[in-house]
């Protein structure tokens, strides 16, 4: 079932399931699976159990919590606390890592980027973290973001969440642009900016709030 995050790349589409095989894989001109059943049959899948999905140069990992959790128990996986958004815009590429640090660069090269990516299988029920994030590069600014729950980016900005407040971070130099305190911490990626610069929150509590005019 479909759960998590879907992401269409390369002619494949990709479902988080956020249970034990995430993604699943499938051929967007056939439908067919492209994963491979064999570890699912010896019930020895060392699939990340997340519902995040993200492309990291060309590769796309799955990270975050399993769906079967409650969402207020923390779990303590490395494939949960170990994550990596990476987002190009204009000639920025923004990195959200381990939801604790915003990191700015001139646009990243794809292959170093998918070197990041590690390719080890660990045997037997024992999952790894998606890889590590290294690049050469330094980056043109940093922020310290701990506890972090939402990320959005725009042409001119980017704005992060954490559990009370909401703020955001000019994109050309990281200066802080604005702030503003919430009633309530926001569901993990329930932010969103339109066209106009407002900025839409889902917090956890039910509520839905616009900020800006």
């Amino acid at each position: 079932s479909v759960q998590g995050h879907l992401l269409l790349y390369e002619d494949k589409l990709y479902l988080a399931g956020g249970n034990a095989v995430s993604p699943a894989v499938y051929d967007i001109q056939s439908g067919k699976c492209l994963n491979d059943p064999a570890p699912l049959a010896n019930c020895e899948s060392t699939s990340p159990r997340g519902w995040e999905l993200s492309l990291v140069g060309n590769r796309v990992i799955a990270c975050g919590r399993p769906f079967y959790s409650r969402p207020d128990i923390p779990v303590y996986d490395h494939t949960v606390t170990k994550k990596l958004l990476h987002a190009p815009t204009g000639q920025r590429d923004i990195v959200w890592i381990d939801n604790s640090k915003l990191l700015c660069y001139e646009p990243l090269d794809k292959d170093a980027l998918s070197r990041c990516v590690t390719d080890e299988k660990i045997p037997r029920h024992i999952t790894q973290a998606w890889g590590q994030f290294k690049v050469s590069e330094k980056p043109l600014w940093q922020h310290d973001c701990p506890n972090s729950i939402a990320v959005a980016i725009t042409k001119n900005a980017v704005v992060f969440a954490d559990a009370s407040q909401v703020t955001a971070l000019e994109l050309r130099s990281g200066k802080q642009l604005w702030s503003q305190t919430l009633p309530s911490a926001p569901v993990p990626w329930g932010m969103a900016v339109d066209g106009t610069g407002r900025v839409f929150l889902t917090l956890v509590d039910g509520q839905v709030l616009c900020i800006g005019s």
